[in-house]
């Protein structure tokens, strides 16, 4: 079974605040296939001032800088692939062949854009 207990907030993993958890049952057989916890408003609050604070650092990257970063992300995005069509199979109950084309952003190249070329 899936538990997921924490939030990433500010670059770290973090007890949520109010700590409710919401049972996910697959739609399937009818049975708890996992429990995610919930964040509550001070934890949004939390992430929102994290995001602020990172902003003057991050609009002073370079061009090259953030790109290298989003290619970071669609990596472990891709790596993941498999964890998240089987997510989607657990929570939704569709075929596990279904879940995998559905897991779009698999490769750092469906991020790219015509509209934002690279420098």
């Amino acid at each position: 079974m899936r538990e997921a207990r924490q939030l990433y907030i500010n670059g770290e993993w973090t007890t949520p605040a109010d700590g409710t958890v919401q049972e996910l049952t697959g739609p399937a057989r009818g049975r708890v296939g996992g429990r995610t916890v919930l964040g509550g408003g001070a934890d949004v609050e939390r992430a929102i001032r994290a995001a602020r604070e990172a902003c003057p650092a991050f609009g002073a990257t370079s061009p090259a800088e953030r790109i290298g970063l989003l290619e970071a992300v669609g990596a472990e995005y891709a790596r993941r692939a498999e964890d998240r069509a089987q997510a989607v199979t657990a929570e939704l109950g569709s075929p596990i062949s279904l879940s995998r084309t559905l897991a779009p952003g698999s490769s750092p190249a469906a991020w790219a854009s015509p509209a934002c070329p690279t420098p």
